[in-house]
């Protein structure tokens, strides 16, 4: 058999088996964090050095359009820049994630050992840090504010790109109720960020790839954006990489005339193709870690799970977080940024153009109340930051001002998209441009 029948064979294995693909990932994902940490850390130190300056005199939460949900997270992208080099020295920043104790051993495994100072990361091996694999290569030719400005520009071309692939592949309402969407984590403010730009990037990105997610393969994709968003981020607000294609997709199958048991069985296997990735690429790092650096990083990770989690002793916790009252705030705080009178505005215009769309096209009401049916499961999706809340209460009440609140633009975008269900019919099927051939049947199930 050739090179090339092999390698066919091969991804129609992993395209039938996602998860085969795992060990692959992670092989490449450690390959890459050791590959940047052989980049000299003399090349990175003034860069890095003048943007902890930086970020120090501007503060740690510092509000940019005179709002709580507008702030800025410069302490944690003091973290990320200090993530950006080998060894550094004992600082404010450090002291927050490692033993001053334990220091001068990381530092001396590391100065001389990439492998070890990837996954030691100074003594905050839980994650991956992998941003550092773009973030330190830029710090070795331009400054933060030049990183700043550079994404500003990238992130411009990509919001245009995702509408004009929205517009293109849906409609100018999707296309439209992305942006407010988007909008609507003030995604104004995400170039001037490190910490929010990995998930942000991610989220449009799968946006304008969404006619690879329509296709054959739909659980291979959502695997490797499960783990990608893990390898990056640094917990902010992760679940938009699943939430925002997600809806997406099963837009596309309402729109395709798909059964909806055959959507659901998507929908779901879907997110748990995400959560695999999400979740194994998490575990396979502590064990890396501890591996490498000899410390028990899974038991330092299990501790912390509790805490996000409040799960855990009230000492270990520090403090308890009703879960009940950390949905209510998380949505409180959303609406004062976005008042309900302008969502409920928002969703009255939607719904209003629905209709007229309904009445353009002629549609009887038993056509318009099975697309409705089908997209239901919209619904589902738009209770996701929920669940998010009431499993990482800690968390999601220690950081609702600067990036928890934003799960909830999930639940807007959902059910805006649940109400173009209305008006998106078989007949429109012209514009999807489906990428599989027999699109009347479920991928990767056995459902017609």
């Amino acid at each position: 058999m050739s090179l090339k029948k092999k390698c066919i064979a091969f991804y129609g294995l992993l395209r039938k088996y996602p998860p085969l693909v795992l060990p692959l990932v992670w092989l490449v994902f450690s390959v890459l964090i050791v590959l940047v940490n052989c980049i000299p850390d003399r090349f990175v130190k003034q860069s890095i050095e003048a943007g902890i300056n930086t970020l120090t005199v501007e503060g740690d939460h510092p509000w940019i359009f005179f709002t709580p949900q507008s702030q800025l997270d410069n302490f944690t992208d003091r973290i990320m820049l200090q993530m950006s080099q080998r060894t550094s020295s004992w600082n404010a920043v450090t002291q927050y994630f490692s033993n001053s104790a334990d220091w001068p051993e990381l530092e001396a495994h590391s100065l001389h050992n990439p492998v070890f100072a990837a996954f030691a990361n100074q003594g905050y091996p839980r994650y991956w840090h992998g941003y550092t694999v773009f973030l330190k290569p830029l710090l070795s030719f331009l400054s933060l504010e030049a990183i700043r400005s550079f994404s500003f520009l990238t992130l411009s071309i990509l919001i245009c790109y995702a509408f004009y692939v929205l517009k293109t592949r849906f409609n100018l309402m999707i296309a439209c109720i992305y942006c407010v969407a988007m909008s609507m984590i003030n995604i104004f403010i995400v170039p001037l960020s490190l910490v929010y730009s990995p998930v942000v990037y991610l989220t449009i990105l799968s946006i304008i790839g969404i006619r690879y997610f329509c296709g054959q393969n739909r659980f291979l994709l959502f695997l490797l954006v499960g783990a990608f968003v893990n390898y990056v981020d640094f917990l902010t607000f992760p679940l938009l990489s699943l939430c925002f294609p997600l809806a997406m997709v099963v837009l596309h199958d309402v729109k395709n005339n798909e059964a909806f048991s055959c959507i659901v069985n998507r929908f779901i296997i879907s997110g748990i193709m995400w959560l695999v990735g999400y979740a194994s690429t998490w575990g396979i790092k502590w064990v890396l870690s501890s591996v490498i650096t000899g410390r028990n990083v899974v038991k330092d990770a299990f501790v912390n799970i509790l805490i996000r989690s409040d799960a855990g002793s009230h000492a270990d916790a520090g403090s308890h977080f009703d879960k009940i009252e950390t949905i209510q705030s998380n949505y409180e705080c959303f609406f004062k940024n976005y008042p309900i009178r302008i969502l409920v505005l928002i969703i009255l215009t939607v719904l209003v153009l629905q209709i007229t769309f309904m009445r353009q096209k002629k549609l009887d009401c038993l056509t318009v109340l099975r697309s409705m049916g089908k997209g239901s499961v919209l619904l589902l999706l738009a209770v996701a930051p929920v669940v998010w809340y009431f499993c990482l209460a800690n968390h999601s009440t220690i950081h609702m001002e600067f990036y928890a609140y934003k799960n909830v633009s999930i639940t807007v975008f959902s059910v805006l998209v649940y109400l173009c269900c209305l008006s998106i019919q078989k007949e429109d099927t012209s514009a999807i441009h489906l990428d599989d051939k027999s699109s009347n049947r479920c991928i990767g199930l056995n459902c017609k």
